[in-house]
């Protein structure tokens, strides 16, 4: 494999270039543009990728401990056989990504854009997703049995929360105008701070964990 250990690959356009089985890894990457590159078979563990961009890549498979990913426009990327528990990824974009049936406990996703994401039977364990504009991509059915974690200043006036299951969920300071509860369980679920105006907690199950 080719390696780059001594060159400074940061804040560089690397767009649309073809990187076959090459070592970046424990490089700074961060602010490096990959827009467009095929880095199929490169070694990307411990690479600090901050505010690096990654629209549409193919990432399936990859080994990223210890990568860093905090900013970084991963936007449409194959992000299939990833591991992403304990990850941060807070203020990157993930719109379009399937991130369906993974296990993103203690996944830091704060402040990210995450319009058009897929949470389809995944599991949220001490899931952050504070200061989030979610769309309607968002379902209840993701979030249910979601247990510890939460949505501190995240804006989810409306959202349909009927009849799901939370435990130990934060909503702190969050915009929760007309959001229906009704039905759900609700166990150690905290509100601190949260504008409540109209939402629906009848036949709410409110229990202390």
């Amino acid at each position: 494999k080719i390696n780059f250990s001594d060159v400074d690959l940061s804040d560089k356009d690397l767009s649309f270039s073809i990187f076959t089985d090459m070592d970046l890894s424990n490089k700074d990457l961060s602010g490096t543009n990959f827009s467009g590159s095929f880095i199929s078979g490169t070694i990307l563990t411990g690479a600090d990728l901050s505010h690096a961009s990654l629209p549409y890549a193919y990432l399936s498979g990859k080994d990223i401990s210890g990568t860093i990913l905090t900013g970084a426009d991963l936007s449409h990327a194959n992000l299939s056989d990833v591991d992403l528990s304990g990850k941060d990824l807070s203020n990157a974009n993930l719109s379009g990504v399937d991130l369906s049936g993974k296990d993103l406990t203690f996944t830091n996703f704060s402040n990210g854009n995450l319009s058009g994401i897929n949470l389809e039977n995944t599991i949220l364990v001490n899931t952050s997703f504070n200061q989030i504009q979610f769309d309607e991509s968002l379902k209840k059915s993701h979030l249910n049995g979601m247990v510890g974690g939460g949505f501190s200043h995240t804006n989810m006036s409306g959202f349909d929360f009927s009849g799901i299951s939370l435990t130990g969920v934060y909503f702190n300071n969050a915009e929760l105008e007309g959001a229906d509860f009704s039905h759900s369980t609700l166990i150690s679920v905290q509100f601190v701070g949260s504008n409540l105006n109209d939402v629906k907690f009848d036949g709410a199950d409110f229990r202390d964990g």
